[in-house]
């Protein structure tokens, strides 16, 4: 294609640069999109050639569109961000769990396995791992031993509602939504490693952390951890209806 020379009109801000353009071509039904690049000499400004707008131009341009303030420097634990993602990790830790089962609200302090958080835009998918350390990205992910979570990894948020940004400044209030939650009830058979006489699934689970509560725990058993049978890599890149 060649080159299109664009004049300076007097609502140019200069406070803001144009850098790229996207153009749209139609030829019957079938519709192209090309991305160029704007280049400045002398002459003004103009039009680079134009390349096809590929999956790698469809990324930058939702990053640019995505609701967030966050700076380009990450923190540690983020292992994947886009305009649709977000998914960090939490180490381990004692910190309190809260219960609200047959109406009686209960506190344990309790040790909490390491985590990895997925949010999307409409969804909070949750992993536990058997480390504390930075994962790769094959290694084994297991299921979150807690109440209030699906089979497949996301939480039931209920009547409840969920943050509106995917930035890295929202992912105290996502790990909120778990970590200060009152659980209530189980969703599924594979949360915790059990025998086959466990047959109440709520009062098998609340007695697993009471008995940690009670011993005092400093770190979670990860013997009782049940594998989801994915890698990180693998879950990280699932896509959720």
């Amino acid at each position: 294609m060649s080159e299109i020379f664009v004049s300076r009109g007097s609502e140019f801000n200069e406070r803001a640069e144009a850098t790229d353009a996207l153009l749209v071509h139609r030829a019957d039904s079938a519709v192209l999109v090309t991305r160029h690049p704007v280049v400045r000499d002398k002459r003004g400004a103009r039009l680079g050639a134009g390349t096809l707008f590929g999956v790698n131009d469809q990324a930058w341009l939702l990053e640019l569109l995505a609701d967030t303030d966050d700076s380009d420097i990450l923190p540690e634990n983020v292992l994947g961000k886009s305009a649709r993602q977000l998914t960090w990790l939490v180490p381990g830790k004692v910190r309190p769990m809260l219960f609200r089962l047959s109406g009686r609200s209960q506190a344990l302090r309790v040790p909490w396995p390491t985590l990895v958080f997925q949010a999307t835009e409409r969804s909070l998918r949750v992993v536990a791992l058997k480390s504390s350390r930075r994962p790769q990205r094959d290694t084994p992910v297991f299921h979150a031993p807690l109440m209030n979570f699906y089979y497949d990894t996301r939480m039931c948020f209920g009547g409840a509602g969920i943050p509106q940004s995917l930035g890295v400044s929202s992912m105290p209030k996502w790990e909120a939504a778990v970590f200060d939650t009152a659980f209530s009830h189980t969703n599924h058979g594979r949360t915790l490693v059990r025998r086959d006489d466990d047959s109440d699934d709520n009062a098998f689970h609340f007695g697993f952390w009471r008995g940690l509560h009670k011993q005092k725990a400093a770190r979670f058993p990860v013997r009782a951890l049940v594998p989801t049978g994915d890698r990180l890599g693998d879950w990280m890149r699932l896509q959720m209806d």
